[in-house]
């Protein structure tokens, strides 16, 4: 028998594999507003496991002046990042995209069903804000962040050394005031959050093992490169009103894996009164009067037809993520009319979507390749009439990779 099910398998392999938990200090201030930028180290000289990173914070809003007088910050514990930026070794890994928190907010909204935002309320202090009416002043609250965009996701090499990248920072920029919600306030100088006693805690591993360590070794001394593929992102953004509306934007990468996009009423995007049980900012719309959207990537379409943005949307982004036969959940959209006033959005897909990376074979790397020229993209919705004021927001998804080589000497490949 030349194959034997795993369920069926009895052998055994020793691998000596010690994990730890440590906690990680910021470098800068322990309390920190809005804009601002917080710094956090990994530890050095050790095998560190990605997936384990969370950042625990306290936010909070000031007491308001009467019981009448409410604000709060958005639900999901992403919302306050703006911008996150990774270095290693004093080099830019990832710049960093504005916008961080809303391309988190869209792929949970394709992504996570409502088993799964239960369960980031519980893990992350997420919890859903009433509207304007009933909106409850908030004081304090601990929230984690568990779940991480780019590098540090781990989704692809999940452990990485710091021992031959260097120092790793992870650097968070915070998000600006603009992302509270109120109702009655008559001072605005209360529309304001804090973040204070905050830490990060990792896992750190250590591998006995002889063999694993020379085998890296025998790489970097043969001058061959340890190559670490990871998802990286760029961010763009422009106003729109009319019948026809363009949002133009350029592309240069090895892999281009997706590229995500959605609208908000550009009103939205002040402080506000909640709306939908979350910032009004996070409320993703159609413009009630589109009817097609289509990307135009140089001289090619995405789909080859403008496709109907009300109706066929929703299962090509579906089918975009590799998702559209699963109907039993991954989305927050509770019918067609609550996707098309909160959680609307697009995804195009361009990577490979199928069976895992067979082991040993390292991540695939296999987006559109727009390397050798910068390629005018252009993201066109056409409408039957000229709708209210919107800010179309637009992510290009991308795997980049890090070629370690001996002495800690970088190469990125964008």
């Amino acid at each position: 028998m030349s194959f034997r099910p795993r369920g069926m398998s009895y052998g055994l392999t020793r691998f000596p594999f010690e994990r730890r938990t440590v906690r990680i200090e910021p470098q800068t201030a322990n309390t920190a507003g809005a804009n601002d930028i917080i710094i956090f180290r990994l530890p050095e000289n050790c095998l560190v496991d990605l997936q384990s990173i969370v950042w625990s914070y306290i936010v909070a809003c000031p007491t308001t002046a009467t019981t009448s007088e409410k604000v709060t910050v958005p639900r999901g514990s992403e919302s306050v990042i703006e911008r996150l930026e990774i270095t290693a070794g004093g080099q830019s890994l990832v710049q960093g995209f504005y916008d961080y928190k809303s391309l988190v907010r869209q792929m949970l909204n394709y992504t996570c069903g409502q088993d799964g935002q239960n369960s980031r309320q519980i893990l992350e202090g997420e919890t859903p804000l009433e509207d304007a009416g009933s909106l409850v002043n908030f004081v304090t609250e601990r929230r984690n962040v568990v779940n991480w965009l780019g590098f540090v996701s781990g989704n692809a090499t999940r452990y990485i050394s710091t021992a031959n990248l260097g120092t790793v920072e992870m650097r968070i920029q915070l998000a600006p005031n603009t992302i509270l919600s109120m109702s009655g306030l008559t001072d605005a100088a209360l529309a304001k959050y804090t973040l204070s006693g905050f830490y990060m805690f990792a896992d750190t591993v250590a591998v006995n093992d002889a063999m694993f360590h020379k085998a890296t070794a025998e790489t970097l001394a043969a001058g061959e490169p340890l190559s670490l593929a990871f998802k990286n992102y760029q961010s763009f953004q422009e106003s729109h009103s009319g019948l026809i509306n363009t949002t133009k934007f350029n592309v240069n990468s090895a892999s281009v894996d997706r590229i995500w996009t959605t609208s908000v009423l550009t009103a939205n995007l002040a402080i506000g009164v909640p709306a939908n049980g979350d910032w009004k900012g996070f409320n993703f719309a159609a413009q009630a009067d589109r009817t097609t959207l289509q990307l135009q990537l140089d001289s090619e379409f995405y789909p080859n037809f403008p496709i109907d943005a009300q109706s066929d949307l929703f299962t090509y982004s579906r089918k975009s993520l590799g998702n559209m036969r699963d109907v039993l959940g991954g989305v927050l959209a509770s019918d067609r009319d609550e996707w098309l006033t909160v959680y609307w959005g697009a995804v195009f897909g361009f990577q490979y979507e199928g069976d895992a990376e067979p082991a040993g074979a390292g991540k695939l790397v296999s987006g559109k390749d727009m390397r050798g020229s910068t390629a005018q993209a252009i993201l066109t919705s056409q409408g039957s009439a000229a709708g209210a004021a919107c800010t179309a927001k637009v992510w290009v998804e991308m795997t980049s990779v890090l070629q370690i080589y001996a002495g800690r000497q970088l190469t990125l490949i964008v």
